[in-house]
């Protein structure tokens, strides 16, 4: 039996090891926080993650912590939309839904079911070496053996710098904030996820419990991060519909997450040896798509089918060539949202959301359709 090391225990490692122990592997993670704190605050999981989580038997216990998203919309800062995505086709076709969840409830619920699999916490990647199999040395001073390494450590891989040196990022110069309020939306918006666009930054929001919904805004920064506050965000906002402000008035100020939005420049290859890269630790994306926690999603399913039906090199490259041709082209759709929802014009803005108006319905869905299906190893 192989024995498989995860250097990372978010969202992609957690659900890596549930993937591959049930293959049979015998699998340890190692995460270099002090506890499992769901850092965050909510999380909207698309259909190709529930997919995933439908094959590893944890969909349903998902699925009574959030809340169904059955429709998407993009709208004008008062709330009238522009377009539109129906996802009801998909549900019927998949048997899984999009849906809303606290990070919290997410991460319970893979903690819960990682099987065999082993969590070592306080464990900071500090160097690793092969000779046969991989050594990991840890900061602590401590080591671990495996005969192959899934580096999921995040947009931030250290991993990943050792691979292939110092990684570039594009920067957007956007910021973006996160929020859990104590808020409840009128009923006919319990199922939607909605996003505002207005000039130069963006507003989205859905429902993820009875009691809680979920925010983001999307700026382009002019400040120091550090220092959009609640405050600040009240008055950026204050010409949106006023549910906007109501969310934000809402949110209690720890539960405001504040990150620069950037993503990770196209890299040449994931893998060297006996080490391959997973998750944002390989392809990091702007969160434009609402995509970057469910791609790596999906690297968890595909890389634990190649490691059961191939040799770990012949694994780990079929892992890349096809997980790449998805992953690139949501990339670049991202970064390309990112910028058309940020214009800096009054002109720019009107021409933006007049052409936004008049894509058809039927566009939206082929665009959903490719982003929802799921690649299979061939056999």
């Amino acid at each position: 039996m192989k024995k498989i090391a995860i250097v990372g225990g978010g969202i992609g490692g957690l659900t890596t090891a549930i993937a591959l122990q049930k293959e049979g592997f015998e699998v340890d993670i190692y995460e270099q926080a002090s506890e499992m704190k769901a850092i965050g605050a909510g999380i909207l999981l698309a259909n190709n993650a529930l997919q995933v989580f439908d094959r590893l038997g944890i969909a349903n216990d998902l699925l009574s912590r959030g809340n169904k998203i059955s429709k998407l919309y993009i709208a004008k800062p008062d709330l009238t939309p522009m377009n539109t995505t129906n996802l009801l086709a998909f549900e019927e076709k998949y048997g899984v839904n999009n849906i809303t969840i606290h990070r919290a409830d997410l991460q319970k619920v893979l903690l819960s079911n990682l099987g065999n699999a082993r969590l070592h916490l306080q464990k900071r990647l500090h160097h690793f070496r092969e000779n046969g199999q991989v050594t990991l040395q840890f900061e602590d001073g401590s080591e671990a053996m495996a005969d192959l390494v899934l580096m999921a450590d995040g947009m931030w891989s250290r991993g990943r710098n050792l691979l292939f040196g110092e990684s570039q990022f594009r920067d957007p110069q956007q910021v973006c904030c996160r929020g859990v309020a104590d808020f409840e939306l009128p009923e006919s918006m319990q199922n939607e996820f909605k996003e505002l666009w207005g000039l130069g930054c963006r507003f989205g929001f859905g429902q993820i419990n009875s009691k809680e919904v979920y925010w983001t805004a999307k700026m382009n920064i002019d400040r120091p991060i550090e220092n959009y506050n609640r405050k600040v965000l009240l008055e950026i906002y204050k010409d949106f519909h006023p549910l906007v402000n109501q969310m934000i008035e809402s949110t209690r100020m720890e539960m405001i997450h504040r990150t620069a939005i950037k993503d990770l420049t196209k890299l040449k290859t994931w893998h060297r040896g006996k080490v391959c890269l997973i998750g944002d630790a390989a392809h990091a994306m702007t969160p434009n798509m609402g995509q970057g926690a469910s791609q790596s999603i999906e690297d968890a399913l595909l890389i634990s089918q190649c490691l059961k039906n191939y040799s770990t090199e012949t694994a780990f490259s079929e892992f890349e060539k096809i997980r790449k041709r998805k992953v690139h082209k949501i990339v670049r759709t991202s970064w390309l949202l990112g910028r058309l929802g940020h214009v800096k014009t009054a002109f720019a803005e009107r021409l933006r959301n007049g052409v936004m108006t008049l894509l058809p319905e039927a566009y939206n869905r082929g665009q959903v359709k490719f982003v929802f299906q799921l690649a299979e190893v061939s056999k």
